[in-house]
């Protein structure tokens, strides 16, 4: 049989806003509906989105034109077939998901998914759905909107892949240069220790410049690794005051930099692992003696603070509670405005002789410790580093507290996730599984949340979390607060991404169960069940 072919004649784009103004005339002067309807076709014909019009049972009632330029099908074929039979079957849950959430809510999310071309290949399209009424508010039908996005795709993939790139060879051009620089005065010390022969304290100097070259390279390691493994090493019970006063005085003792210690009298002790906090406050103090070039005043205060739920100063990362706040305050130049944002960022910065990973290292080291790191600069005043630990008093209370859940009544459930439509969504089908739900757009609103019902005397039976949020705290991070906050949290984590670490081994990050995307209201009811224990 012959390839059937496409026989129409596109109208320029320039032309389709006149034909639409034209169609509204028509309209308006109520001419007959056989003008209108082909005026209506010329341009349905001439858009580049595919179009379509589908029962509420999926079944097609018409397509545009569009549908053959991209998928091979002539529309008049496709009449009364099933509008998801050509979708991947891997992509076809979430699909579903997004047609049922369109019969519900009105509109559908966007959805990315892969259609099957006549010929056989596989076309990425991302479509959308609005739901038509009838007067009495029945849905007549769904008015369906997608586009081809496999250039958009590559060239989003081509995007992720060059940042990686450029990511892995920022990477390896700071540790390459700083290796170079110590491996090349390694070489030249123990090439001239060789030669002093004869002369022991000669050869015992650049032997000791050569030691202190190995030492180098392994701080070099040492920062590296802090940055993607997590420490082993056990927290101890530990003074804060000696630590901070040995660290600094050792930092700066070759220098010309003075330290004012201001720290109350009878401060309480720290659970810490003392080996990298020493080294979080060394590499504050090495940046802030950096910064006034190793002449200056330096102070370093110890204060005890408070964070309330609503807060205005709490840093998002930090759970409501008591916090140790270590501020080093130094009177160099200050960090331009621009780049205050990004000094935590791997190998950043603005000095010509540094790694830029001392406040990388730091913050990943005050991360595991439960703490953070903020900084505050402004040019020509200097800097201040604020470094937050929980105070011991908040750690005790947060480990033998047992919150009850509920013991009568519907299962209370934190559901969050950044998309309204999923919330809306979920929060439907967790009601009718006949739990009481209270959702929330991002990490920090289920900390806050959370922390409230704490307040109360009472926890939630089970949180459960997108992992990973564009522009706010994610479940990935919110989770480790929760666990200081409720050690018995039922944490679940949810995302489309399963080949993340996270869900396949959520007990590792502290999650108690996952729930990959998309899912329906049995595979839910399922989730919940078993790690809540229900019926066990």
């Amino acid at each position: 049989m012959p390839e059937i072919t496409d026989t129409t004649e596109f109208v320029p784009k320039s032309e389709i806003p006149h034909l639409l103004t034209e169609l509204k005339q028509l309209r308006d002067e109520r001419v007959e509906v056989g003008k209108v309807e082909q005026l209506f076709k010329l341009i349905t014909d001439n858009v580049a989105d595919l179009l379509a019009v589908v029962r509420p049972d999926g079944t097609r009632v018409w397509n545009n034109q569009a549908y053959f330029s991209t998928l091979g099908y002539q529309p008049e074929s496709l009449e009364g077939s099933y509008s998801l039979s050509e979708v991947h079957e891997e992509d076809l849950p979430k699909v579903e998901l997004a047609f049922q959430e369109s019969l519900k809510t009105g509109m559908g999310r966007k959805v990315e998914y892969r259609m099957r071309h006549k010929k056989g290949h596989w076309v990425l399209l991302e479509s959308q759905a609005r739901i038509v009424t009838n007067e009495q508010g029945d849905v007549e039908c769904l008015v369906l909107v997608a586009r081809d996005v496999s250039s958009r795709k590559k060239m989003e993939e081509e995007l992720i892949k060059a940042k990686k790139i450029e990511a892995v060879s920022s990477l390896a051009s700071g540790v390459g240069h700083e290796f170079k620089n110590i491996l090349e005065n390694l070489i030249e010390h123990i090439k001239a220790a060789q030669n002093a022969t004869g002369n022991n304290e000669i050869a015992r100097g650049h032997l000791e410049r050569a030691d202190n070259s190995t030492r180098q390279a392994q701080q070099v390691v040492a920062r590296l690794l802090s940055l993607g493994m997590s420490e082993d090493e056990e927290m101890t019970l530990s003074s804060l005051e000696p630590l901070l006063k040995g660290v600094v005085n050792s930092a700066v003792s070759n220098k010309a930099t003075k330290v004012d210690f201001q720290i109350p009298v009878g401060l309480e002790q720290v659970r810490v692992a003392q080996s990298s906090f020493c080294e979080a406050i060394r590499l504050v103090v090495d940046n802030a003696v950096d910064a006034m070039r190793g002449a200056g005043s330096l102070t370093v205060s110890v204060s005890k603070v408070q964070f309330s739920l609503d807060s205005p100063s709490r840093p998002p990362q930090l759970a409501p509670g008591s916090y140790l706040s270590v501020m080093i305050e130094d009177e160099g130049a200050g960090v331009d405005p621009g780049a205050v944002d990004r000094v935590f960022e791997p190998y950043f910065t603005t000095k010509a002789n540094r790694s830029g990973l001392g406040l990388t290292s730091a913050l990943s080291i005050l991360s595991r410790h439960g703490g953070t790191i903020s900084l505050d600069s402004k040019l020509g005043q200097g800097t201040k580093v604020r470094l937050y630990l929980p105070s011991l008093k908040s750690q005790m209370e947060s480990v033998p507290v047992v919150h009850p859940k509920a013991t009568h009544g519907p299962r209370k459930i934190l559901f969050m996730d950044d998309e309204e439509l999923v919330r809306k969504f979920v929060g439907t089908l967790l009601r009718q599984l006949g739990y009481e739900v209270t959702l929330a757009k991002d990490g920090k609103e289920v900390i806050d949340l959370y922390a409230a019902a704490l307040e109360q005397g009472w926890a939630y039976d089970g949180v459960v979390m997108d992992l990973l949020i564009p522009h706010g705290v994610g479940g990935a991070a919110a989770v480790h607060t929760l666990k200081q906050m409720d050690p018995g949290v039922v944490a679940i984590a949810s995302s489309g991404y399963i080949d993340q670490p996270v869900m396949q081994d959520p007990h590792a990050f502290g999650f108690s169960a996952v729930i990959a995307k998309p899912y329906n209201r049995e595979r839910l009811s399922e989730v919940l069940k078993t790690a809540l224990k229900i019926g066990v």
